[in-house]
């Protein structure tokens, strides 16, 4: 803080690493000059873009920011860039939720989910957020999600009991047919003692696993595994 600012940019400028923009920008922000700070986070932030993932979130930094100096129409457009590479979040997901009315909100939602690839799993806490168990479905049928399944089990074995069960029905047979060691045929058998929670399931588990019989006949251990079936 002894030193000119221009000094310090001039023996910056030929570093051009992370850590150093980073520093700068603390710098820029303690000699009070915003627009350089502005400036610096917005090209860390084009940094994240490109990666399509945020370790630093740049783009919060820039919304703290435009907040503090009451720009409203930045703030919004930074929101939303960091939703883009922070897809999941919570937070910012209320965020930007408060910036419309009740009747505006719907179109607003289909808006963001719209641009969402399907199987994306990391937007399912958005889609809770906004009771869209139809979307977390055939996101899990898209990826064969059986972890997001268990978290959100209790809603989607109410509403979509068949598709639950095929989802963990393909997991099965994929596992079975990749599997080639007893701790792994016991993964399959957990599947199948899962499938037995959903109506029709025991049948449908008795089936896959006289399948299996036939079709892996000469792995020993996996026949001891599903014996129970």
């Amino acid at each position: 803080m002894q030193k000119p600012i221009e000094e310090i940019r001039e023996a910056a400028k030929d570093a051009n690493t992370y850590s150093v923009k980073e520093t700068m920008a603390e710098i820029e922000k303690r000699y009070g000059n915003l627009d350089r700070v502005i400036a610096i986070y917005r090209e860390l932030a084009e940094e994240e873009d490109k990666r399509k993932w945020a370790s630093d979130n740049w783009h919060k930094k820039l919304m703290e920011i435009y907040r503090d100096i009451g720009d409203e129409q930045n703030y919004r457009a930074e929101l939303l860039s960091a939703m883009a590479i922070n897809i999941g979040d919570i937070n910012l997901w209320n965020e930007y939720k408060c910036g419309f009315t009740a009747e505006q909100w719907p179109k607003a939602c289909e808006n963001i989910f719209s641009t969402i690839r399907t199987g994306n799993f990391r937007v399912f806490p958005w889609y809770a957020e906004e009771k869209r168990y139809d979307l977390i479905m055939a996101g899990i049928e898209a990826g064969r999600y059986t972890d997001a399944l268990k978290t959100y089990e209790k809603k989607l074995k109410a509403l979509f009991p068949e598709r639950c069960l095929n989802v963990l029905s393909h997991q099965a047979d994929e596992l079975a047919e990749q599997s080639s060691s007893r701790k792994e045929y016991r993964i399959v058998a957990k599947i199948l003692q899962w499938m037995q929670k959903y109506p029709d399931g025991k049948q449908k588990a008795a089936e896959l696993a006289a399948g299996y019989r036939v079709k892996y006949m000469h792995r020993p251990a996996m026949m001891d595994e599903i014996a129970e079936f």
